[in-house]
Parts: C-alpha cells; sequence; structure tokens
C-alpha cells in the first residue's frame, strides 16, 4: 500500500475467516468433523495477521481514505451454484488443513487423528448436504491528493 500515489484507489475484499460456521442444506446430514475443524479455523484465523479485521488500521497507517467499509453474508447462495461441492472441500484442505497443522505442532492432535478427522470434514462437505459460510469484508480507501 506504500507504493500507491496520491489519488490512487485501492479495493481489498477478504473473507472473514475467524467466524465461519457450518449449515446444513439437509437435516441430519453428518458435519461433526467439519465442524470441529471450522471451530480449529475460527480460533487459528482470530490469531493470522495481518488479517482482514485490521484492514482500517491498515488503511490508516498508510494514509488511505476509507470509502467503504462493508461486510458482505454469502446468504446461502453457495449451496445453490455448486459452491459447496467445489469450494468447500478445497477450504478444508487449505485453511482447515492448516489450522489442524498448528493443532499437531502443539502436540493438541497426533498426525493420524488430524488425517482421519480432515478426511471425514472433506466427504461431509463434499456430499453438498453441509456449507460452509463466512463473510466477506470489503474496504475500499483512496490516497489524499
Amino acid at each position: 500500500m506504500h507504493e500507491i500515489e496520491p489519488g490512487g484507489y485501492v479495493q481489498w475484499i477478504e473473507g472473514d475467516h475467524s467466524q465461519c460456521q457450518i449449515f446444513h442444506n439437509k437435516a441430519g446430514a453428518p458435519a461433526s468433523a467439519a465442524k470441529e475443524v471450522m471451530s480449529f479455523v475460527n480460533a487459528w484465523f482470530k490469531g493470522w495477521l495481518p488479517g482482514p479485521l485490521r484492514l482500517p488500521e491498515l488503511f490508516n497507517e498508510n494514509g488511505l481514505e476509507v470509502l467503504v467499509d462493508e461486510r458482505w453474508a454469502t446468504d446461502g447462495l453457495q449451496h445453490k451454484t455448486g459452491w459447496s461441492t467445489y469450494f468447500a472441500p478445497m477450504f478444508i484442505m487449505s485453511g482447515g488443513k492448516a489450522a489442524v497443522d498448528a493443532k499437531v505442532k502443539t502436540g493438541e492432535l497426533s498426525r493420524e487423528v488430524a488425517d482421519k478427522l480432515l478426511d471425514r470434514a472433506v466427504s461431509e462437505v463434499s456430499k453438498g448436504e453441509i456449507y460452509q459460510h463466512s463473510e466477506m469484508i470489503v474496504y475500499v480507501g483512496r490516497k489524499p491528493l
């Protein structure tokens, strides 16, 4: 952001994965592993820096005037558009895996238990019967002239 010239704009859109939730498309669909992984993700992202929750501070530090400060909810559209089928397993194996790996490094989980948990979570979300929801944080700033 330091390189933005006076009059220039920056747009930053990022998921707030510190508050991920799992919802059901089908009543009674298994979701215990996905919910456990999401609880790890929520805790892990709350400690992540710079993190989307620091955007006001980052914009201020870089002399940007905030023009847009919004949160966009995904409002459940993802399960109607295939988002759950394609994105949720990828999210479990990226953000979810990183959060679970952190638990392995601290000794809270064994590698074997962690791998089984991730496999179960991917299986649960791949069926399209549950989906992961998180809000998007949207910031647009302008460097004054």
